[in-house]
């Protein structure tokens, strides 16, 4: 599996990551986006399902998912609705420091 960086700046909530399991319908199922941030701790997000029936979903953030400088490893982990589980990882998100506005 090819590697996935996502770029973000320190503390910013936008842009949410929208994700697809193509001609899957994911209805009953639950995703989780891991991540590992750089200074060993760990974070887990809960998806949104925007088209259960298309596969379609969505992670939303707030500011102290990337609170920190530096690379996050991330991954996503599906569970379908009789609990068997499949993990795609190879995600990096990649956080640089947030310039302070001037006077």
């Amino acid at each position: 599996m090819a590697e996935t960086v996502l770029d973000r700046v320190q503390n910013d909530t936008l842009p949410s990551y929208d994700g697809e399991l193509e001609g899957q319908d994911i209805t009953g199922y639950t995703i989780k986006l891991n991540m590992r941030k750089p200074d060993g701790t760990s974070n887990t997000k809960t998806a949104t399902f925007t088209d259960a029936s298309k596969g379609q979903f969505t992670f939303d953030f707030v500011a102290t998912d990337f609170d920190l400088v530096g690379d996050y490893d991330a991954q996503i982990e599906v569970t379908d609705g009789g609990g068997d589980k499949e993990t795609f990882s190879s995600i990096v998100i990649q956080v640089e420091a947030e310039i302070p506005e001037g006077p």
